[in-house]
């Protein structure tokens, strides 16, 4: 299983969520996929959207905020 940041990276793009569906489907199933457009902010440093109570000082995501404060 892979989690959303892992897929986030293969997908490219700014935000993966994972949910559980009641839609029947058994372990071997088909996954299903809905595309929405990100509106949030971009970060000045990557270009990735990211919502407007995720933005840290300098309009950075919080990886590249960690990045250019050594973290």
């Amino acid at each position: 299983n892979m989690d959303a940041q892992t897929l986030q990276h293969i997908f490219i793009v700014s935000k993966v969520t994972l949910k559980e569906c009641e839609c029947g489907l058994d372990d071997y199933g088909v996954a299903m996929v809905k595309v929405e457009e990100n509106t949030g902010v971009i970060c000045e440093r990557c270009w990735n959207r990211i919502d407007v109570n995720e933005i840290k000082e300098g309009n950075l995501c919080q990886r590249c905020y960690d990045v250019i404060n050594g973290k």
